[in-house]
């Protein structure tokens, strides 16, 4: 009788299991599919404080810090043709073959952009804290801020930023 009850005791909970790991699949982002992101780091003076995120499906969140419109965390859905427009973009500057950093420690107010994209299954991360970066990185990164901050873009507050 014991061997019984606790034979059927595994079976509901392996359902439960099931049942709660395939709700968290389908309401949350699975983060391997996280395709560009983009961090601004502050600097001493007003410049752009925010982390932003778009994945494969178009799905985006924006947690804007300090110095931005959008200030907390906000999410939006684009189209996955803006999502490979973006990745495209990356292609086209060989984004995957830059340096992974531009860092110069003798810049203490210099606003850092930390720039991530995962094309062909593999993710590359460029941090960029120089003026004189490459052009063609720079001008991806502005691209991005742009991209994530248009005042047309429909954002929807998730949560508010909590005060410091």
């Amino acid at each position: 009788m014991t061997k019984h009850i606790l034979f059927l005791a595994v079976i509901v909970s392996s359902f439960s299991f099931c049942k709660t790991k395939n709700k968290a699949q389908s309401s949350s982002i699975d983060p391997d599919s996280l395709a560009i992101s983009i961090y601004k780091y502050p600097c001493f003076g007003r410049c752009p404080y925010y982390e932003a995120k778009i994945y494969s499906s178009g799905y985006a969140l924006f947690d804007g810090k300090r110095d931005t419109k959008n200030i907390g965390l906000y999410e939006t859905t684009f189209s996955k043709k803006e999502v490979e427009e973006l990745l495209n973009e990356a292609k086209s500057i060989n984004y995957m073959s830059l340096p992974d950093s531009f860092y110069n420690p003798g810049l203490a107010d210099f606003p850092a952009v930390i720039t991530s994209v995962k094309l062909n299954g593999k993710r590359k991360t460029v941090y960029n804290c120089l003026p004189n970066a490459p052009d063609e990185l720079k001008k991806f990164q502005q691209r991005l801020d742009e991209f994530f901050t248009n005042e047309n873009s429909q954002w929807r507050l998730l949560k508010a930023k909590q005060e410091d």
